[in-house]
């Protein structure tokens, strides 16, 4: 919990759990606050308290609103997927938190008296009659109505459904440029959100037209240390690939890994799949040593962070199998061949 203050620059009062110590498998958070402070929870187990933050709903003097897994513009994601959420009128007693967690699981308590119940696979089903609301109440301009959009977006692609993503966050692009102009943060985020669906779509010029556009635009209106413009030039680098760039896909996916270095810590799941882009223009290249040097550092990424990616591991492991074929090293190329096997067999 950290309030708007998403980089903690304001070192406003947070709360955080580490989650290292418990099963690699979904894991139940519980929230409890109240005017005596705020407590985390995780599978019933107490792992944090602070008496400097409390969660009040609705807030005063100020407006506030309760956000999961995102900012309110949906432009910063957390890594991991949430599945269930229940919003109860009172705080729980650590004894009932516990008994909760060994009676009933992942099960919300006492769901007889919670304010919201709500299952995340439902969104995409679910959003639409909420943005329909919000636009009949504020208008489509209105940034709760830009936010709901957006999560839509998120869901869609989430779902699997790319197209319909796609149609809804061109949509959603002309409504921020309409509304804010096309040097507003909300704009370029919903750009970034626009991007990967143009990608993802084989739409390869116009996302190279955007990514031009918004190379220019992004670190003056975002900030040159904004956290997504790591994804910027690494999605821009799959772009210039996917034209045959190969020079300026390496120019890209080098200042991406460049600001993932020093932006993120040693180890972060995001700075493994940066890698890995890294690795494929320096292959394009024929820098096949630098390609496999990126592809190591990949490789342990993959098998040391928390949880571990061991799929994303095995594919590092074959790409560097055939580096080492193209250096004719057949030892190497065995191991890694051999891991990759092992890895995709676990």
């Amino acid at each position: 919990m950290n309030g708007d203050d998403y980089s903690h620059r304001r070192r406003l009062p947070r709360i955080t759990a580490d989650t290292s110590k418990f099963p690699k498998r979904p894991l139940r958070l519980t929230i409890n606050s109240n005017p005596t402070g705020t407590s985390l929870y995780l599978n019933g187990e107490p792992v944090a308290t602070s008496a400097k933050l409390h969660l009040t709903l609705p807030s005063e003097p100020e407006s506030g609103r309760l956000l999961l897994g995102n900012t309110a513009s949906a432009g910063q994601p957390w890594l991991g997927v949430i599945s269930f959420v229940s919003l109860l009128p009172r705080s729980l007693t650590a004894g009932e938190v516990a008994s909760s967690w060994r009676t009933q699981g992942a099960l919300s308590p006492s769901t007889s008296d919670a304010l919201l119940l709500f299952r995340f696979e439902e969104a995409a089903a679910l959003l639409p009659g909420v943005i329909e609301t919000l636009t009949a109440a504020n208008g489509l301009d209105h940034p709760d109505t830009l936010s709901a959009r957006a999560y839509f977006v998120s869901a869609l692609r989430d779902s699997e459904r790319e197209q319909e993503a796609l149609e809804e966050s061109l949509g959603l692009v002309e409504t921020l440029i309409n509304s804010n102009g096309p040097d507003h943060p909300r704009t370029i985020e919903g750009q970034m959100q626009l991007f990967p669906l143009l990608v993802s779509g084989g739409r390869d010029e116009d996302a190279d037209a955007l990514l031009t556009d918004l190379i220019e635009r992004f670190p003056r209106v975002m900030g040159k240390d904004h956290v997504n413009i790591m994804s910027l030039y690494g999605n821009g680098a799959q772009v210039a690939t996917a034209l045959g760039d190969h020079e300026r896909a390496n120019e890209l996916s080098a200042f991406a890994e460049r600001k993932a270095r020093t932006m993120l810590p040693e180890k972060h799941p995001a700075l493994g799949p940066m890698l890995m882009i890294r690795a494929s223009t320096l292959r394009n290249l024929g820098l096949t040593r630098d390609e496999m040097t990126v592809l190591e550092e990949a490789f342990f990424q993959f098998t040391t962070i928390e949880p571990k990616d061991l799929g994303r591991a095995a594919r590092a492991a074959r790409q560097l199998a055939g580096a080492a074929r193209q250096l004719d090293d057949p030892e190497a190329a065995d191991r890694w061949g051999a891991e990759a096997d092992r890895l995709d067999g676990r």
